[in-house]
């Protein structure tokens, strides 16, 4: 599945952001980035910018997971020292 183009291109600013933001809940929820484009659509991130990128990449990472149901990755806290 690819993405549409769209007629109004999306600015460097936008677009990175987007991506940052990809790669923060793929990190976050270990879901793979082919399984999260489609969970989590690009234009529904492109509209959740103008309100998301003045926060911290974790706070707009805990909004998005809530806001699309996803769930966080479980992490083993046992240290090995």
């Amino acid at each position: 599945m690819r993405p549409e183009l769209r007629k109004q291109p999306v600015s460097f600013r936008v677009a990175g952001w987007i991506g940052f933001t990809y790669r923060q809940l793929q990190i976050e929820t270990g879901i793979q980035s082919r399984d999260l484009w489609e969970k989590v659509p690009f234009d529904k991130l492109l509209r959740a910018w103008s309100g998301l990128h003045t926060v911290d990449e974790d706070m707009a990472a805990e909004i998005i997971i809530a806001d699309f149901q996803l769930s966080y990755r479980v992490r083993n806290t046992e240290s090995s020292i």
